[in-house]
């Protein structure tokens, strides 16, 4: 569409005189942008799009759980055991926790919990065999 300079009428793109006024119209051999408006693609700008777990603090404080009860379970197989029972406690709960909420940290909360059994069972097999080797 060509617009009149004259009255500002859009014209046919063919046309040599203004349909409105009938002033002549000028072929530029420049396009001007402005004239009509362009449907362009809208991207999306959403924020929850472009949101990654790393940017959500709650779920790093809420793994964090699980890594301690972790941490606390493997620092319990190497004391032999003596807070063998509360690490047990804590990592059960971390477990059920994540289990409850869907956290990626459930394997670890798993694994506290059997490290943490085994650690009771290991502190328990070292008290029979310190005491059944005083009474022998």
């Amino acid at each position: 569409m060509i617009r009149c300079p004259q009255c500002g009428t859009k014209n046919k793109e063919d046309s040599r005189y203004c349909e409105d006024c009938g002033a002549t119209l000028k072929k530029d051999s420049t396009v001007n942008l402005y004239d009509e408006p362009v449907d362009a693609p809208l991207y999306k700008t959403d924020p929850e799009t472009f949101k990654s777990d790393a940017d959500s603090p709650e779920v790093n404080k809420k793994d964090i759980l699980c890594i301690s009860a972790l941490i606390i379970s493997i620092f319990n197989m190497a004391g032999c055991g003596l807070l063998s029972i509360p690490g047990l406690i804590f990592a059960v709960y971390a477990y059920n926790k994540a289990k409850k909420e869907n956290l990626k940290g459930e394997r670890l909360a798993l694994v506290a919990v059997i490290l943490s059994g085994l650690s009771i069972l290991y502190f328990v097999f070292m008290v029979f065999a310190v005491l059944t080797e005083n009474n022998a």
